[in-house]
């Protein structure tokens, strides 16, 4: 009897931490939090200065404004996803026209070994596309830490404007509390150093 008790709470206990780590959502590997600041080495040799900086309203939705280097990035935050508020302008006959505006799932959660999605913007002859997969879970040392439950993160983004196409392949390690701390895209790299 004590034998099949023992099996009982060994199997309760396992599927509670799979389970736990099945449940973790956006919070959890991409917390926003008011006056954060990431510093990351580039392959560059640059630094980039990642700050949250904190609530915003801005076209009619409640948004978290952040800053790459002084430019201006939207999130808007869920419990499962994350998404991220894209616009494209281009100078036509010496006034700003908008191409193509909007939001699109940067990231979507629970991050599962496998998982995929997909998004898009469409305005007339302007396309944004996002694919996104959970590559893989493993450790990670960046010179900030030592990270376990990291989840590896591929996106693809690929834009189409009239004839012209370009896209670009990120690759994103996230860690739990943290959120990114490296990045990989077009031969070069971006590590965590620091938080403020």
């Amino acid at each position: 009897m004590n034998f099949k008790k023992l099996i009982f709470f060994f199997l309760f206990f396992s599927f509670c931490q799979k389970d736990s780590l099945l449940n973790r959502a956006t919070g959890d590997y991409f917390p926003l939090e008011k006056r954060k600041t990431y510093y990351y080495y580039s392959s560059l040799e640059d630094t980039i200065i990642f700050k949250f900086v904190g609530d915003t309203f801005l076209f009619g939705t409640n948004m978290f404004y952040c800053e790459s280097n002084f430019e201006p990035i939207f999130f808007v935050k869920e419990k499962f996803k994350l998404q991220k508020f894209i616009v494209r302008e281009s100078l036509v006959f010496g006034e700003i026209e908008t191409l193509y505006k909007g939001f699109i799932t940067f990231l979507s959660f629970p991050l599962i070994e496998g998982k995929e999605w997909q998004d898009s913007i469409i305005q007339d002859t302007a396309k944004f596309y996002l694919v996104g997969k959970v590559l893989k879970r493993d450790t990670l040392r960046v010179p900030y830490a030592f990270f376990s439950d990291v989840y590896s993160v591929m996106i693809k983004e690929k834009e189409i404007i009239g004839k012209d196409s370009s896209s670009l392949i990120y690759l994103y390690y996230l860690a739990p509390e943290i959120g990114i701390i490296k990045k990989e895209y077009d031969n070069q790299s971006e590590v965590l150093c620091r938080i403020e």
